[in-house]
């Protein structure tokens, strides 16, 4: 995130309630993302980190609260409008189309006059930082490792042009050499200009990725701050560091 230059905050979120049914899942949740940073949002299972990213995309209804994205009131549109404003999710399990060829999913992300426009050079930058793709370009996703996938998962929000980037826990079942990898490149990412809202259960590597931070309890947020803070608190040590 560059210096010296005003901070525009691209998502702001006020009061924020939603749930599945009688399960309240978010609770009072207030949260800002600024433009040109990663924001991770870490904590244990069932915390609510997911369910947050879904109530942004408006999958899971917000109950009561205010979801703004570059100003404009977001809450109750429904998913597809809100993609279409510059948002793109990769969801947890990267749920990829396993009978479509690399190519073919890759294709799937393309929404909008101004990707579509620049199609060939999105693609060419996707496989620029996924050079295994371009290799299997013709093969069909599901043949794709767990760590291929999870490239093709993001190489295909990418195809969007998103401005946000919701990132649901990408490294979940990866080995550690593809893990570092995957965050190598979701930096790379982040430095081309995309905010990314990054939610990882593996909270070391995501304070050392981040710029700002929180952690969520049994859906509220209990703690925020820059990751060097958070990293440096003896409580997130004990909770989610290892001691």
């Amino acid at each position: 995130m560059s210096k010296g230059k005003e901070i525009k905050q691209l998502l702001k979120i006020r009061g924020l309630h939603a749930g599945y049914g009688p399960i309240k899942a978010l609770r009072g949740i207030d949260l800002e993302v600024r433009q040109g940073e990663i924001m991770a949002l870490v904590g244990s299972n069932g915390a609510g980190k997911s369910t947050l990213l879904m109530t942004i995309c408006g999958i899971v209804k917000t109950t009561r609260g205010r979801i703004e994205y570059e100003g404009q009131d977001i809450t109750g549109l429904q998913s597809y409008h809100i993609m279409n404003r510059g948002l793109a999710q990769v969801p947890e399990g990267r749920r990829i189309f396993p009978s479509m060829s690399v190519l073919e999913n890759l294709q799937m992300g393309v929404r909008g006059k101004e990707a579509q426009q620049h199609y060939n050079d999105d693609l060419e930058w996707t496989f620029t930082l996924f050079p295994v793709l371009k290799e299997r370009m013709h093969q069909s996703g599901g043949t794709l490792s767990g760590g291929e996938q999870q490239m093709l998962a993001i190489g295909r929000a990418l195809m969007s042009r998103p401005n946000l980037l919701l990132l649901d826990e990408p490294s979940l079942g990866l080995a550690p050499l593809i893990v570092r990898q995957i965050f190598e490149i979701i930096q790379e990412i982040n430095r081309r200009g995309t905010t990314i809202l990054l939610v990882e259960q593996n909270a070391f590597a995501a304070l050392k990725l981040a710029h700002r931070a929180c952690v969520l309890s049994t859906g509220e947020i209990v703690l925020s701050g820059t990751s060097s803070e958070l990293m440096d608190n003896p409580e997130i040590h004990k909770a989610y560091l290892g001691g």
